[in-house]
């Protein structure tokens, strides 16, 4: 019996090559960004508009439009020769980010008004609750919106840590800028996920807010010894 063949395509360090074929590229900021270079190599002519505004939407968002740290001239030189192969940047930025819900935005408000800051460490935090799911209506991956606008529009925040009180402990979600790593930000409370966020269920019994200070601790001093 003949398997398929596994092809690994990312851009992630923490990515095992676990594939029969890898195509793994650290300096790309997204996994289209692979798969361009890819199809490139191979025959450019299978790059028509529709597939490389696909490609551009994947670098559009991975980068934030363009804002995040690890963009490069190279990333803005491939952006401009998928523009010119009929990438429809426009209709990208509105699927993006001009279609929130009326309740994704009552979400994001709750949040922003919440927002605590610590200067020195570089962490933004703040706490949300089941109830401003409810009265909002917003899902849980609205969180990723809030979180994508709050590092980009403020450039000194390292790390984002938003609680989500729950039944059965304190959730928290952990977004790292580069070239921190959420993962190993939060391997003392065994998270997972990625580089990039991570998450964790934190389910010693006390006071939320003294769960959320303990935490905060943590991490503080974990950016400590990694900034030495």
């Amino acid at each position: 019996m003949y398997r398929t063949t596994v092809i690994n395509i990312d851009c992630a360090a923490t990515n095992e090559s676990w594939g029969q074929v890898n195509l793994v590229d650290l300096n790309a900021v997204a996994t289209s960004e692979v798969v361009f270079g890819f199809l490139s190599r191979w025959n450019i002519q299978h790059i028509d508009a529709e597939v490389a505004t696909a490609v551009l939407a994947g670098m559009i968002s991975r980068t934030r439009s363009f804002r995040s740290a690890n963009v490069t001239p190279k990333t803005l030189r491939l952006s401009s020769e998928l523009v010119t192969m009929g990438a429809r940047r426009g209709d990208i930025v509105q699927g993006l980010w001009r279609n929130q819900s009326i309740a994704t935005l009552k979400l994001w408000g709750r949040i922003l008004s919440r927002l605590e800051q610590n200067p020195e460490s570089g962490i933004v935090s703040a706490m949300i609750s089941d109830t401003d799911f409810f009265e909002s209506g917003a899902k849980p991956e609205a969180l990723d919106g809030v979180v994508d606008e709050l590092i980009a529009y403020a450039p000194s925040a390292k790390v984002v840590v938003l609680f989500q009180q729950q039944r059965d402990g304190l959730l928290v979600h952990v977004h790292a800028q580069a070239p921190l790593s959420a993962l190993e930000l939060t391997r003392p409370f065994n998270g997972t996920g990625s580089r990039e966020r991570a998450t964790f269920v934190y389910k010693e019994a006390m006071d939320v807010t003294e769960a959320k200070g303990k935490i905060l601790a943590s991490l503080t001093s974990l950016l400590g010894s990694l900034s030495k």
